[in-house]
């Protein structure tokens, strides 16, 4: 049970997960916060809550690199990832998990997925510095 978005859907205030599948992509892009103010996520996002394709945070400026911030994203599976950025004004970024990683393993890696992978970019702002949380439950 969800939805599936066929626009793109921007959310100023509060996301509460409780269940069921949000479908998005990067045409029906979700996005939480404007381009002033960062939104609140809550709920308790699982295998069956939570973000299915792309989605987009906006983080506050002046936030730091121990300040985490949540991407309840996944595609068979749960898979979220969080970010601690540095940041050094209002910035967007975007997180998606793919069941499969095409990347190439650079020889200091001493092991990678070849059944997951994220991305994080950043769609707009600036930042200094980045922690990474990745999960595959």
């Amino acid at each position: 049970m969800g939805v599936t978005f066929n626009v793109p859907l921007s959310i100023s205030g509060t996301l509460t997960m409780t269940s069921g599948i949000i479908n998005t992509s990067n045409t029906s892009l979700l996005s939480l916060g404007t381009s002033t103010i960062a939104g609140t996520l809550l709920g308790t996002p699982s295998y069956t809550n939570m973000i299915k394709g792309p989605f987009a945070r906006t983080i506050a400026s002046g936030n730091t690199n121990n300040t985490y911030i949540l991407f309840p994203v996944g595609k068979t599976g749960y898979a979220p990832v969080a970010v601690a950025p540095s940041t050094t004004s209002v910035t967007v970024m975007k997180a998606e998990a793919y069941d499969s990683n095409i990347g190439t393993q650079d020889p200091s890696i001493i092991n990678m997925s070849t059944t997951r992978r994220w991305e994080v970019p950043i769609m707009s702002g600036s930042i200094t510095d980045l922690n990474v949380r990745l999960s595959d439950l």
